[in-house]
């Protein structure tokens, strides 16, 4: 039997216009929060866009995504007879379905609306999308021709879609997700079951809620506007007063000012007598500024990533091997949420479509590389014995062998520490000391050759 979409996802849809410029304040920020606490993700999704705009959430982002589309996954069944699972996995891996399915660029997209704002909405793709021709004769009028199902090798390959968020929303009396479409109607979205996916990395219930977007957004918007103030700051780093008279005219000192606005077409002026001129520089301020965009960023890291830098983490170990730990454990969370995604509402409809039976759909298993476990006891073990160093030149007082107890270092018991000193070699004999030299002092009766 040839292969063939499912009847209710044998159609094109197309994503809505999207616009979504906007000023944000702190008020506004509450607003979207209140918006999407009752389900609609418009400003939520719009204010996700604006985060996307920063240097430092793109860049964790970026190591997010990288770290986990840059492995190449394989493929593990769970059911079926061993023939026909050996001719999903080659569909697969040899086959180059997978990139077809899930090609790297959307799978990016998608996953970082997934990450940033908790629900990623998309459609899973059956048909190619056809150009629009002009008719022949009539002018002004076009015809889009019949879609053509996406095959490869005469596999049915539908491919991922990503949408905006900003046009889904979730109602919470019906308890079911809606799509709004380009004519303004919604649709329930089924994920994997009408075309629509739904990627939820934090869970199904109030997802937006545990997103890492609201803890972000205030960070950012602190941020952008220090950004903003030490711009204008350092448009104002000096500034020339002018101290007048006790008698001052008051038309004179208009002129005045006029002139000095006009400072940098008229470089000189000339004040009259009674009028003193200063320069005001501006001192230590700006400093405010760095250090509130400097903490903005530590603070996105560590949302985003467990920790900024070493001074973040504080353990045994130094603090690039500990944020090595943290760094495996989020990416294998996240291959584990993308593979759980893409199994459940990807690979079942392709294996249902092309095999007969969805319980042939394989699990994408990502090779998340182990931190190099020894390295870090190493690393730790090192600390530890500088530290009992340090802490030993410091004061006699110091129970060093408790200190290594502590940190679960083993040690010999007196009878063991006694044996192995018994087995130890007796050390080599001291060295003689070297012959006298002789003595040139002339002996007594000695001539000196007279």
């Amino acid at each position: 039997m040839p292969a063939k979409p499912p009847a209710d996802s044998a159609r094109v849809l197309h994503v809505p216009a999207t616009r979504t410029f906007r000023c944000w304040t702190r008020e506004l920020l509450q607003v979207a929060e209140m918006q999407a606490d009752r389900g609609d993700l418009r400003l939520a999704a719009d204010l996700c866009e604006a985060l996307l705009g920063d240097d430092r959430i793109q860049g964790v982002l970026r190591t997010r995504t990288q770290a986990l589309f840059g492995l190449q996954p394989t493929f593990e069944a769970t059911s079926g007879d061993g023939r026909r699972r050996s001719r999903v996995g080659k569909a697969l891996e040899q086959g180059e379905d997978w990139w077809q399915l899930c090609p790297v660029d959307e799978s990016k997209l998608f996953f970082t609306w997934g990450i940033l704002l908790g629900v990623a909405v998309g459609r899973l793709e059956w048909f190619e999308d056809r150009p629009w021709k002009p008719v022949p004769g009539i002018p002004g009028t076009y015809v889009q021709d019949k879609p053509r199902a996406r095959m490869n090798h005469g596999r049915l390959t539908p491919t991922l879609k990503a949408w905006h968020p900003r046009h889904l929303r979730f109602d919470g009396e019906a308890n079911v997700w809606l799509a709004r479409l380009r004519d303004g109607s919604e649709e329930w979205v089924t994920p994997g079951k009408n075309g629509w996916l739904l990627f939820t990395p934090y869970g199904r219930t109030r997802p937006w809620s545990t997103a890492p977007w609201r803890g972000a957004a205030e960070w950012w918007l602190m941020k952008h506007r220090a950004m903003e103030y030490w711009e204008r700051h350092g448009e104002k780093g000096s500034h020339l007063f002018i101290e007048s008279g006790e008698n001052a005219n008051p038309d004179e000192r208009v002129r005045i000012g006029q002139q000095m606005a006009d400072a940098g077409q008229d470089a000189v002026t000339v004040a009259p007598f009674g009028y003193k001129g200063n320069l005001l520089e501006s001192k230590s301020t700006g400093d405010l500024y760095d250090k509130q965009i400097s903490t903005g960023n530590s603070s996105i890291a560590v949302l985003f990533l467990g920790h900024a830098n070493n001074a973040e983490v504080k353990d045994a170990n130094t603090g690039a091997t500990a944020g090595e730990t943290i760094r495996y454990q989020i990416v294998a969370d996240d291959a584990e949420s993308w593979g759980e995604f893409a199994h459940d509402q990807v690979l079942e409809p392709y294996a249902e479509a092309n095999y007969g039976d969805p319980e042939l759909a394989q699990w994408p298993i990502y090779p998340v590389p182990k931190p190099d476990e020894a390295a870090q006891r190493g690393a730790g073990l090192k600390a530890i014995g500088e530290g009992v160093q340090a802490l030993q030149a410091a004061s006699d007082r110091v129970n060093t062998d408790k200190l290594l107890e502590d940190n679960k270092i083993p040690l010999l018991t007196d009878a063991e520490l006694a044996a192995k000193k018994a087995k130890e070699p007796a050390p080599p004999p001291a060295p003689l000391p070297p012959a006298p030299a002789p003595d040139p002092t002339p002996t007594e009766g000695a001539t000196d050759g007279q």
